[in-house]
């Protein structure tokens, strides 16, 4: 019989708990980190042992009733990679206890297409992000994690000084140093990591939104690969592990928002991630909108030409199968960023992959902003000032979500949480200074 890899996300009882929160204005090898480092390998190891019952289990189920072979397991999800004759996925996609299924090799592309070109300051302009930076210390603490097609670490943008750290390739299953973390057939990472932070080696022009150390991890195998389902979800377990507190997702998986790559980015958020996705680029039809922009706990964008500020008309809309509107932001797309060509080149980078780092370099500086002035901060309360930042007021609607980003300033800001029940009125008190403005702009995330 034909046999096919597939990924098989099941129903899961697990909660994922919130992760350490590392001190991030000092280095990663600090004592401090080092501890928080240990404490999170720990938190995986009784994930582990939790989920372990359950796939001893579903692994004896899967042999006897379908001759499947379990071949890796996932502890962020409760999710297998599975060798199963073509003939039996059916049968086990209709199980009450399987949520989704889907190819661990996938076509899908990285998500860009062709338009004219601008520079990435013109893109910080659109989005107001150089206030942010220009604070100093904000725009330098934490860790991002980028899931991508690997990148050209020796590019100018990247050297001397560099702004990257962990370069790993999840595309054999173990996210380390091979198969070759130096792949960018797609030339795709290159210019995601230099809009969110390259250095300024080639001028101001190109400078990236942030100064924040960048992790990188290839999701697509070499050659030009489509997505790897297994690279991917491996991708977003390290990426926790390493507590990067921001996750760009460089993806338009064809899988939904039930599947193993957006249950991933969910769990990733309850641990404590902020997690940032690109749209995609199967638009202008409603009802494109693609994994894991469409979960629920993530952050999904989409874009508008940096130059002319017109919709870009390929990028995948809403609404999702549940009605949720995606996108939930919009970002600046089509400007001129690093290229793998060379270690000086560039291209233009377009579609919403050209967007998402924009929105991802813009939450970095919000949720280092918010922490400076309360400590830890929930990825939700930056969801929400991410929302504000959105220029379209309510109605919401599938082609913009929120609106175009533009972060604020030159006022007075409150943030908050708390339980709301079926029915209830809650008042939020606001000490709000006299003659200090005439509006006054609000948003929710739940």
């Amino acid at each position: 019989a034909e046999l096919e890899l597939i990924v098989v996300n099941f129903v899961d009882e697990l909660k994922i708990p919130r992760f350490p929160e590392p001190n991030t204005d000092e280095p990663r090898d600090s004592r401090a980190n080092k501890e928080a480092l240990d404490r999170a390998q720990r938190l995986i190891r009784r994930i582990q042992e939790n989920r372990a019952p359950t796939y001893d289990r579903l692994t004896k189920d899967l042999a006897e009733n379908y001759r499947a072979q379990v071949l890796e397991t996932f502890w962020l999800v409760n999710a297998m990679l599975v060798k199963i004759p073509l003939g039996a996925v059916s049968s086990l996609a209709e199980r009450r206890d399987v949520l989704y299924v889907e190819p661990e090799q996938t076509e899908d592309e990285p998500p860009q297409n062709a338009s004219t070109t601008d520079d990435v300051d013109d893109g910080r302009a659109r989005i107001v992000s150089d206030p942010y930076f220009n604070l100093g210390s904000y725009a330098s603490y934490g860790w991002i994690g980028l899931l991508d097609t690997g990148l050209r670490f020796t590019h100018t943008l990247f050297a001397i000084p560099s702004n990257i750290d962990f370069k790993f390739d999840c595309t054999d299953g173990t996210c380390d140093s091979s198969p070759n973390i130096t792949d960018d057939c797609w030339n795709h990472g290159t210019s995601s990591a230099a809009i969110i932070s390259g250095n300024g080696n080639l001028g101001n022009a190109y400078r990236g939104v942030t100064g924040i150390t960048l992790d990188s991890f290839k999701v697509y195998p070499a050659g030009c690969g489509g997505l790897n389902t297994t690279a991917t979800v491996k991708a977003f377990e390290k990426a926790v592990a390493v507590l990067d507190r921001v996750i760009v997702a460089e993806m338009q998986s064809s899988g939904d928002y039930v599947g193993s790559i957006s249950v991933a980015a969910d769990n990733a958020f309850d641990a404590g991630a902020v997690v940032i996705a690109a749209n995609g680029n199967r638009g202008p039809t409603d009802d494109t909108v693609n994994a894991p922009a469409s979960a629920h706990r993530v952050i999904g964008v989409g874009n508008f030409d940096v130059r002319t500020l017109n919709q870009i008309n390929k990028q995948s809309r809403g609404s999702t199968p549940d009605n949720r509107f995606k996108p939930d932001i919009q970002a600046p797309t089509n400007s001129e960023t690093a290229s793998s060509a060379s270690d000086t080149a560039l291209k233009g980078f377009f579609g919403t992959s050209g967007a998402t780092p924009y929105a991802a370099g813009a939450a970095a500086l919000l949720r280092n902003w918010l922490r400076a002035i309360s400590g830890v901060i929930d990825p939700g309360q930056v969801y929400a000032h991410l929302i504000l930042s959105g220029q379209q007021p309510y109605p919401f609607n599938n082609t913009t979500g929120a609106g175009p980003l533009n972060l604020p300033t030159n006022g007075w800001v409150w943030w908050g949480k708390g339980s709301v029940t079926d029915g209830a009125t809650i008042d939020i008190p606001l000490k709000y200074p006299g003659g200090k403005g005439t509006t006054l702009d609000g948003a929710l995330w739940w």
